[in-house]
């Protein structure tokens, strides 16, 4: 191989790496406590959350969990995707992917009252147009179109207390 041409492609290997690693965040589990999820889905819950905040935010990428809930915030300009319940109930089922604090236990990681309201009020003023056990209905158009399973019981867990 000439010499001039092993600069060249260790640049496309470079590139073609961090383009890999780029294309999505967080999304692999700790261990196995949110199998159950992946089986009964395909895919772990952090890709789940992932595509579905991608749907508002293309550069969108999970990332690694605070420790204590809520892991993540719904912090992106347009807010649709993440202002809701299920996108909380999505983001604590990553948590426990992440974390799996129990070693595959069926225990884990729970969110305390007010909660929620953390996730949803990052800045101090609330996400909007905030709804729960449901998307705005343009958000689930595209969930349904784009392929993206959210299994029936994410629709309706919620708790008023902001709990999880």
């Amino acid at each position: 191989m000439p010499r001039v041409l092993v600069p060249t492609i260790a640049v496309v290997l470079v590139y073609l790496i961090e383009f890999t690693l780029a294309t999505s965040g967080n999304t692999t589990c700790a261990g196995n406590m949110t199998q159950w999820y992946t089986d009964a889905v395909g895919e772990t819950a952090c890709e789940t959350y992932e595509r579905l905040r991608q749907i508002c935010n293309p550069n969108y990428r999970v990332p690694n969990f605070r420790a204590n809930a809520p892991g993540d915030q719904c912090d992106d300009q347009l807010q649709s995707c993440c202002c809701n319940s299920i996108s909380w109930s999505l983001s604590m089922l990553c948590m426990n992917c992440q974390w799996d604090v129990d070693g595959g236990s069926a225990t884990g990681i729970d969110a305390g009252v007010g909660s929620y309201a953390t996730y949803l009020s990052p800045n101090g003023s609330f996400c909007s147009p905030g709804t729960n056990q449901s998307l705005p209905t343009s958000i689930q158009t595209t969930v349904c179109n784009g392929g993206i399973n959210l299994v029936d019981f994410v629709y309706n867990t919620y708790w008023t207390d902001g709990s999880w």
